[in-house]
């Protein structure tokens, strides 16, 4: 969904960037067009059921569902301002670490990649 918008809503010839930034188990996707972006009173909004805008055909239902699925996952979708135009969309995302499949963890402590128990 987010590298469709993007691609939609950039120009023609226009360039769409995907970062990937991997922190422990915490996972950030970033993805930015050269669109016309949205202003900060439309950011929120987007995000919710039934948002439309622009001339493409929409139900406005497809972030609102991405939102609540990696709501669900323990992340958080925000869309924030480009850095030179269009809009960042910005997926953050808390992942298992490989190897630790079947291993449970107290609650608020987090495993290193050593196994080792990190304050």
């Amino acid at each position: 969904m987010l590298l469709d918008n993007a691609l939609k809503y950039s120009p023609e010839g226009g360039v769409v960037r995907i970062g990937i930034t991997v922190a422990g188990p915490r996972l950030r996707i970033q993805v930015q067009d050269q669109g016309p972006g949205l202003p900060d009173s439309e950011r929120e909004a987007a995000l919710e059921r039934g948002w439309t805008r622009g001339p493409f055909p929409s139900t406005g239902i497809g972030l609102s569902i991405a939102v609540k699925l990696i709501e669900s996952a323990g992340g958080r979708l925000e869309l924030r301002p480009g850095q030179a135009r269009g809009l960042r969309a910005v997926l953050h995302l808390v992942g298992a670490l490989p190897g630790d499949e079947g291993r449970e963890t107290p609650s608020g402590a987090a495993v290193s990649g050593s196994g080792q128990e990190m304050a």
